[in-house]
């Protein structure tokens, strides 16, 4: 037993994404007016953008990588597996409308199914502040910060303070990942998925490994 347990204490011969806070359940629209229901449309890997339809600056670090991400999905065949959307955190100003024309207006990947998705106030809180950990605010100066990073560019209303995220949950709803759009790699992002992938398709004894990795937090470094 002793044993056992230093082998996965020191020798972590099974690295793992940790579990964070669950996503509650949550109804919104996307850009051409569909129901969406999580976690009814949830996969083993789930990547959330989070950002406003007109925070050009965040939206112009954002497609880069989701094209960096299709072109991940493409070549290790995780079209089944992986699940992408983009969530306005702002839905007083960007409804379903303003996020179809958000899709008509970037480059976004062909192959990669984005969902844009808009909804009611109190829900878009609970999901991105409760669920996803993401701050949410508003502030009257909108000259105050980094124009374009969560601050409007306009000053004809309080503007949304917020820090463009990608949040990556599992099917379970519980939140594996989170970062910054302005400083995570393309490499982080391939390293963190492909864990939770094969975590995902663990089965049998494996699946007790896993669950022992995450008992002994085997977590990558």
């Amino acid at each position: 037993m002793a044993a056992g347990v230093l082998y996965f204490a020191l020798g972590r011969p099974v690295q793992v994404l940790p579990r964070g806070q669950a996503v509650p359940a949550f109804d919104m629209v996307d850009h051409n007016g569909t129901a969406y229901r999580f976690p009814d449309r949830a996969l083993p890997v789930n990547v959330y953008v989070v950002a406003a339809a007109w925070d050009t600056q965040a939206a112009e670090a954002i497609v880069p990588l989701l094209h960096e991400l299709d072109a991940l999905v493409q070549e290790r065949g995780w079209q089944e597996l992986v699940h992408v959307a983009w969530i306005t955190p702002d839905p007083e100003r960007d409804d379903a409308a303003a996020m179809g024309a958000l899709t008509e207006r970037l480059p976004l990947p062909e192959r990669l199914d984005v969902a844009m998705l808009s909804g009611a106030p109190v829900t878009t809180r609970l999901v991105v502040g409760g669920g996803f950990g993401i701050y949410v605010g508003t502030t009257q100066a909108p000259g105050d910060g980094q124009p374009g990073f969560g601050l409007d560019d306009g000053a004809q209303a309080p503007a949304v303070v917020y820090e463009p995220t990608m949040v990556v949950v599992d099917d379970l709803g519980y939140v594996r990942g989170r970062y910054g759009v302005r400083n995570v790699s393309g490499s982080r992002l391939a390293r963190d998925l492909g864990l939770l992938v094969k975590e995902a398709q663990a089965e049998g004894a494996s699946r007790l490994i896993y669950e022992t990795a995450h008992l002994f937090m085997c977590y990558p470094r």
